[in-house]
């Protein structure tokens, strides 16, 4: 048997000739090294907060991702390399994926992102936030007015006899497919107008109201080029 100087620890011998004390030996190096142990076994989150060893030299079983660490004395890491194309959602933890670690066009589960709140009833904003939908109420306008991106599923009401302007791309881009729902609420009528270089489509060009409570829909049908139907006159 050999005797290190390093707190007195023992070592089966090179030659293995006592190859049947070995789990012997190592019992008694797991207990004389608190800190150097064979390996540390835990969450990752745990990993994380644990201090690093001087010097270094310790291993790191996370129990949740399933991935095994090394720390150098500065940092930890991974234990071995992962096959191009080898992990699976399983090797992820939930709520840990941000910007910097997705490339171009990966294909993420949701689940992973983090601040993922595992709520169908949210859905994530362009910011990164998660947020319940919410939907504004009607839009009465007491004047002409030139639609903007907050109508985008939503009812402009006029209460005024004026027109209402959809806006070109360069001024206000709404997304192709949009849908705005113009309602005539005053006795005056209300008139549907493209600005410049918008292509407007309606049948036989009728692009005013019919007359109070008339309602028409406008839908983006591709890049400055909308659909105009509903109760509608010459």
């Amino acid at each position: 048997m050999l005797t290190t100087t390093r707190r007195g620890v023992q070592y089966p011998n090179s030659d293995r000739s006592d190859r049947a004390d070995v789990a012997v030996h190592m019992g008694y190096l797991a207990t004389a090294l608190d800190v150097d142990v064979l390996f540390n076994q835990g969450t990752d989150a745990a990993r994380i907060a644990a201090a690093h060893q001087a010097q270094g030299g310790r291993f790191w079983w996370t129990t949740d991702t399933l991935i095994m660490w090394y720390d150098d004395g500065a940092a930890w890491r991974t234990v071995g390399s992962i096959a191009a194309g080898s992990i699976t959602g399983a090797l992820i933890q939930d709520g840990t994926i941000t910007d910097v670690d997705i490339a171009v066009n990966a294909a993420i589960q949701i689940l992973k992102l983090a601040g993922f709140p595992n709520d169908r009833t949210r859905y994530l904003l362009g910011d990164g936030s998660w947020a319940v939908p919410t939907f504004s109420g009607p839009n009465t306008r007491t004047a002409s007015y030139v639609l903007t991106l907050p109508d985008n599923n939503g009812i402009v009401e006029m209460n005024v006899a004026g027109t209402v302007t959809i806006p070109a791309d360069a001024t206000t881009s709404f997304p192709v497919g949009s849908q705005v729902t113009i309602a005539q609420m005053a006795a005056g009528q209300s008139n549907i107008a493209g600005a410049g270089g918008v292509t407007v489509r309606a049948y036989n060009g009728n692009l005013r109201l019919a007359g109070q409570n008339a309602v028409a829909s406008c839908i983006k049908r591709a890049a400055n080029d909308w659909w105009v139907a509903g109760n509608l006159v010459p």
